[in-house]
């Protein structure tokens, strides 16, 4: 599955980002392997960073995302997909 494979290399760039600037101890949290993980290894590890960031105790998922409109097509992963552009854009500082 492409998606994950993309949301995976988009992960990974951000926990290395994170690792270089200090805001992850490196070694704390490991990337994860384009080939083997998909969406689901892929949403846990988003919610643990994410938790982790936030300085949360425990793990707290997004709030629920739009439904899409009656004519759009929406894939399995999409969810999950918007859910880690969102944490990116939010935690990625531009440039």
């Amino acid at each position: 599955m492409e998606g994950a494979r993309a949301g995976v290399r988009q992960y990974n760039g951000l926990l290395n980002h994170l690792s270089k600037t200090g805001a992850v101890p490196k070694g704390l949290f490991s990337p994860l392997d384009e080939d083997e993980d998909k969406f689901d290894e892929l949403g846990v590890a988003c919610v643990l960073l994410n938790a982790y960031l936030d300085g949360d105790d425990a793990p707290v998922l997004a709030p629920p995302m739009a439904p899409a409109p009656p004519n759009m097509v929406v894939h399995s992963g999409s969810a999950e997909l918007r859910e880690l552009r969102d944490l990116l854009r939010e935690r990625m500082p531009v440039q």
